[in-house]
């Protein structure tokens, strides 16, 4: 059964990575079938089984020979993995679906971010929705979880307003990391360890890619890693 929930997050992981990718250029990402962004060849089925093709195919295009980027297997590999940890700890159930995608969205958020310092509202929307909907299915206290998603997302207006130096995209997303609190003690948590990997990242650059202090990075994928914490605990 582990294998098989592997190898269906694989599949997922393969098309967020082309949903990421048609999204960015503007394309259907559901009735245009899948090609080679070099030589525009339409890709077999066996050429898209999840990890073994890549690996088949040595990394590269079937067709014109091309390096595939090694995201898409970064992709692939993080998915299944999100959905293995996933069903560890909620078995076949609807919070396992649920949280298998929350995760897998959090995981483009971040990488998105990362990619391009951008974060797109609908993702954050289906977000919300996700955790709303878990929250309830386990009797959870909405009102509770949104006060505690205003209440942190309004601190990151705050220091948007100040330091000029987030987006109104991080503020949303601080808005989803409020809803995973149960307490302001997690609160407080999801907010100091979200800029404490943010500053280990920026040492990390600093001493590594000799970049400056006024280097601008991404900070979803920080708040992102602070949510995941919480669901571990």
């Amino acid at each position: 059964m582990y294998f098989l929930i592997f190898i269906l997050g694989t599949c997922f992981g393969s098309f967020f990575n082309l949903f990421f990718t048609r999204r960015e250029i503007k394309e259907d990402f559901i009735f245009k079938a899948s090609y080679c962004l070099n030589c525009n060849k339409k890709l077999k089925f066996w050429n898209m089984i999840p990890i073994y093709s890549y690996i088949k195919l040595k990394g590269r295009c079937a067709y014109c020979k091309t390096k595939l980027p090694l995201d898409l297997l970064t992709f692939e590999i993080t998915y299944g993995l999100i959905f293995l940890v996933s069903f560890f700890f909620y078995g076949l159930s609807v919070n396992f679906i649920i949280r298998a995608l929350e995760v897998s969205i959090l995981f483009l958020v971040s990488y998105c971010d990362f990619k391009t310092t951008y974060i797109y509202s609908m993702d954050i929307i289906f977000l919300i929705i996700l955790q709303i909907l878990f929250i309830i299915l386990n009797h959870g206290e909405v009102l509770q979880s949104l006060k505690f998603a205003l209440i942190i997302s309004f601190i990151f207006l705050i220091i948007i307003i100040l330091t000029r130096q987030m987006g109104l995209g991080d503020m949303q997303l601080a808005f989803v990391s409020g809803l995973f609190a149960n307490s302001y003690m997690d609160l407080l948590k999801i907010f100091t360890l979200s800029f404490v990997s943010g500053a280990i990242f920026a040492i990390f650059l600093i001493i590594f890619y000799k970049k400056g202090l006024k280097t601008q990075m991404p900070f979803g994928p920080f708040i992102a890693i602070a949510i995941l914490f919480q669901l571990m605990m």
